[in-house]
């Protein structure tokens, strides 16, 4: 094996256990360098095709969605709308 392929394979080996992923996503049994959570194989794929991975995870990282409406604060809110607080007044006048 020339240094080329074993600085080679250090470096995919680095890669794979410090790109990011938890490592219960990762599988290294019998050589095989892969991870469940962003679906690379670090052992067989391209350096090409792993640099356009990476870039994908990331675009869908940083994907515009929908803003979700924010709820009203105070008596305006949904969770109170129809509720008559009148009868704390008469609880207080009573004490």
């Amino acid at each position: 094996m020339s240094k080329l392929e074993t600085e080679n394979k250090i470096l995919r080996r680095l890669l794979w256990l410090r790109h990011g992923c938890p490592s219960n996503a990762l599988y290294g049994d019998d050589g095989e360098l892969q991870c469940h959570n962003c679906i690379i194989d670090f052992k067989r794929i391209s350096a090409r095709a792993l640099d356009k991975r990476f870039f994908e995870l990331g675009m869908e990282k940083y994907e515009i969605r929908p803003k979700k409406k924010q709820r009203k604060k105070g008596r305006e809110s949904r969770r109170f709308r129809f509720i008559d607080f009148s009868f704390l007044k008469k609880i207080r006048r009573t004490k």
